[in-house]
This record gives structure tokens, C-alpha cells and sequence, in this order.
């Protein structure tokens, strides 16, 4: 996502035009637009890559996002808009051109507040338009209550999800279970990525649900850097013997996590205690 691609690079301003025409164009070489507030901190790596300027011009952002729903080259959008400014311009009604496209398939927020605002109109945007989606991610994002239901909302519709990215934006066990309610039966879903959070054992326990259930198909689970303990570990190493699916687990990081919760997951790799519990047990996780 480009939320991850950051590093020191002033954008000249007039680089937004540039980037409105090639939207409008339906630039081919065009496929990876972050929309922010100037300025930006992010490089542009390639004619792939574009920026444009969110500022207090309502109009102009709506015709940014007319042009997206246009677009048939687009594939990565990502948000960047801290919640003072995003307010300012975060009429339903700018957003609109976001559910006409087809062509989007990975959505992401940066820094932006789900419970109003740039963040949660562009939510639900694609709560309606969601066919394509393949990747969402959000990074650093202020959520709250309204904001964990529409990121509910939200996941809940967009079925064909196969990475799900929701880190460093304060998750504590609460919104882990609401997450867990509307992925469940997602069975396209491969990687769901929740480091830097505040995650502890509650938390743990949905997800374990999640683990076991026999039409989850992820393949990796990232909890580094949460607020897991022993009593977390134990819970996600318990429901490892009944998933055959899944092979990467990170929880480093979670300084709370004792010798037994590490322990815990030595059993669930391989249990000696019967033949049956050791073909069960006979997993390969990178941890």
C-alpha cells in the first residue's frame, strides 16, 4: 500500500493538476493515486505513482473523485487526510464518483478519522461499490464508535478481501470482535495484518474463533506489538490444532507473553502425547 512507502520528497503543487488530468485522461501508465494534504513526505517512485492535494476546494475534490469513477486504469487509492481538514470538505455528495468504479481494487486510509470525515465517507463509498476490492488497509486512523461500525459495515460487504491491513490505529479487543463478526465466511481472505495495536486477550479470544473456524482460509495473522499476554498466547496456540491452513503467526513484540504462552505454541507445532494428537499438531508456522 502506499501508506508504507514513506520518505523525505517535497511535492510541487502544481503536480496536482498533472495528476487530476491523468486521472481524467484514463491514463494507462496510471495504476497507484494517494490523495493527501499538501505537502507530502511521500516519493513518487514512477510513472505509476501520482499525487493530488486535498485543500478546503469541496468542488475540486469532487471532481477528483467524478474522475476516479471514470477511470478504468486505476488500482491503489490511498486517503491521506488528517481530520481538521478532512471535515472541511467531507460532503457525501464529493464522494459520490468512488462507487462508479470498477477498476479499484486495493482502498486505503491514512491518518484519517473513520467516525466522520474524508475517512468514513470514503468507507462507505465502497461499502457500496465493493465487488473488486482485494486489499483494504488503514494506518494510523483515529476509529471510535461510529468509526468501528462503519469499518464493520464496510469489511462485512467487501466478500472477495484477500489482505486486510489495519495497523498502528489503537485496536483494542472491542474492535477485534466487531472485525472478526464481518470477516467471518470471508473465505477469499488470506492475511489479516493487525500490528501495533492494543490488542490483549479479549481480543485473542475472537480471533481464535476465527482460527478454527473450518471456512477460514487465512494464511498469515500479524500481531506484533500488541498488548497480548500469556493468557492471549495460550488462546490463539489452543486453536491451532484444528486449523490446516494457516502458516504464519507474529506475535513478537508482546513483551507480556511468558515462557508458558511461548511453550503453548510448541505443543500445538507438534504434540507427542498420542499419534492422533501429533498428525493434528503437525503444523509449520514462522513465528
Amino acid at each position: 500500500m502506499l501508506t508504507n512507502k514513506f520518505d523525505v520528497h517535497n511535492i510541487l503543487p502544481g503536480e496536482t493538476i498533472s495528476a487530476m488530468r491523468r486521472v481524467d485522461r484514463n491514463d494507462a501508465t496510471l495504476t497507484h493515486l494517494l490523495v493527501c494534504e499538501p505537502p507530502t513526505t511521500i516519493r513518487k517512485d514512477g510513472p505509476h505513482f501520482d499525487i493530488a492535494y486535498i485543500t478546503n476546494d469541496g468542488p475540486s475534490l469532487k471532481r477528483l473523485c467524478d474522475r476516479i469513477g471514470k477511470n478504468s486504469h486505476l488500482q491503489d487509492v490511498c486517503f491521506d487526510a488528517p481530520s481538521g481538514l478532512s471535515d472541511i470538505v467531507a460532503n457525501r455528495n464529493n464522494f459520490r464518483g468512488l462507487r462508479r468504479n470498477s477498476s479499484i481494487v486495493s482502498v486505503g486510509l491514512s491518518r484519517c478519522e473513520l467516525s466522520h470525515g474524508v475517512g468514513y465517507e470514503v468507507l462507505k463509498a465502497f461499502e457500496l461499490n465493493n465487488l473488486q476490492l482485494t486489499k483494504f488497509a488503514i494506518w494510523r486512523c483515529s476509529i471510535g464508535f461510529e468509526g468501528t461500525h462503519a469499518l464493520s459495515s464496510t469489511l462485512l460487504r467487501c466478500t472477495q478481501l484477500k489482505v486486510i491491513s489495519l495497523s498502528s490505529c489503537r485496536i483494542d479487543d472491542a474492535i477485534v470482535e466487531n472485525v472478526v463478526k464481518a470477516i467471518r465466511g470471508h473465505r477469499q481472505l488470506e492475511k489479516l495484518e493487525l500490528e501495533s495495536n492494543m490488542i490483549r486477550s479479549a481480543g485473542c479470544e475472537a480471533l481464535a474463533t476465527l482460527i478454527q473456524d473450518p471456512e477460514c482460509n487465512l494464511a498469515r495473522i500479524d500481531l506484533r506489538n500488541n498488548l497480548i499476554g500469556t493468557d492471549g498466547a495460550i488462546t490463539i496456540a489452543k486453536a491451532l490444532p484444528k486449523n490446516r491452513k494457516l502458516t504464519g503467526i507474529y506475535l513478537d513484540g508482546n513483551e507480556d507473553i511468558s515462557y508458558a504462552g511461548w511453550n503453548a505454541f510448541s505443543k500445538a507445532l507438534c504434540n507427542p502425547e498420542s499419534i492422533n494428537e501429533t498428525y493434528l499438531s503437525n503444523h509449520t508456522f514462522c513465528m
